[in-house]
């Protein structure tokens, strides 16, 4: 018993180097041995085993983002070389996926490279490119202060993922700025206000043109400048106002580059259940042991039985400190 009792004891060790010592998805306290006898260890590692099953499907029904061609430079990425505008953002809806990859079309297929000294080593190989440090960004006119100064976005308005642009509400059509329809990793939010920017600066997606062209009249009437508007049914107004119904300013019916969908599972939150699995897998026979051994003492206590029972305490007694010595909490246990 002792030699099992050290092995699973290293176990606990390993398991609990550099973590919280909390179960992900259960928030149990898997160092509280008494707490852990009270769960279905059996039925709690099948409902994890299912939960990652739902989740593996939801991964693998994302759209992917379109490619009909990839420069050889993307070999290089890496450091310096990032990805295609095209694999950079993403976009829930099918149909406002198409509309904002034909609005961004000249830019789909260039390789986001991080300064003008790569971007130029690849202009040189016939590979088009677009520098970061290149790249017009979004700026904040503050007017707070006694003299206006322009600022980037501050903490808070970083975590709205949303550029913060004048208010649409009461206008029909349900507008949107479609840099704000760009969903994008956390960890790269930032080229919403530097490569997102750039490409659809205030640009709104109504609708339909009722909705669009009633929008920029009300502008003009306002004497701002109105942006390039579009339309869910795939129709263009250019900033100049021009209604025109030609098939250039029309949705093609097939383009070369499209946006994917941003997958709501990530990596990590199939590695949080794998780790959980493996965490009550490995605990599973110490907790049955245990619960067998306090089992074994209650009944012979409600028995009268008294032989061994000093030898199954002292067992016990040593199970409870060893864990003790190393961190886990376990309820004095009354024989």
């Amino acid at each position: 018993l002792n030699n099992e009792l050290n092995n699973i004891i290293n176990e606990f060790k390993i398991l609990s180097s550099g973590s919280d010592k909390y179960l992900n998805n259960y928030k149990v306290n898997y160092e509280n041995v008494d707490i852990l006898t009270k769960y279905d260890i059996s039925l709690s590692i099948q409902t994890l085993k299912e939960e990652k099953e739902i989740l593996l499907e939801k991964k693998e029904s994302i759209r992917f983002p379109v490619i009909s061609s990839r420069p050889n430079a993307a070999l290089l990425i890496g450091k310096n070389v990032k990805k295609l505008v095209a694999e950079l953002g993403f976009i829930e809806d099918d149909n406002e996926a198409q509309i904002l990859s034909w609005a961004a079309s000249y830019h789909m297929d260039a390789l986001v490279v991080a300064d003008t000294q790569t971007g130029n080593e690849l202009y040189k190989q016939n590979i088009k490119n677009w520098p970061m440090d290149q790249i017009n960004k979004f700026y904040i006119e503050d007017r707070t202060r006694d003299h206006p100064v322009t600022r980037t976005r501050n903490t808070d308005e970083i975590k709205t993922r949303q550029l913060p642009f004048p208010s649409l509400d009461g206008y029909a059509g349900n507008p949107k700025y479609m840099v704000n329809l760009i969903q994008l990793e956390e960890s790269e939010e930032y080229l919403r206000d530097s490569l997102f920017y750039s490409i659809y600066m205030k640009s709104i997606l109504f609708d339909d043109m009722i909705s669009a062209t009633a929008y920029r009249k009300k502008l003009i009437e306002l004497k701002k400048m109105p942006p390039t508007i579009y339309t869910r049914n795939g129709e263009k107004i250019s900033m100049e106002g021009i209604l025109n119904p030609n098939k250039t300013n029309r949705l093609p019916s097939k383009l070369p580059y499209v946006y994917g969908q941003l997958s709501p599972v990530s990596d990590k939150d199939i590695q949080l259940l794998d780790s959980d699995i493996e965490l009550l897998e490995k605990i599973k026979p110490f907790i049955d042991r245990y619960k067998q051994l306090k089992d074994d003492l209650l009944n012979k206590k409600r028995y009268g039985e008294t032989i061994d029972i000093v030898s199954k305490t002292n067992r016990l007694e040593i199970l409870r400190k060893q864990l003790q010595d190393q961190g886990m909490v376990v309820s004095q246990y009354d024989c």
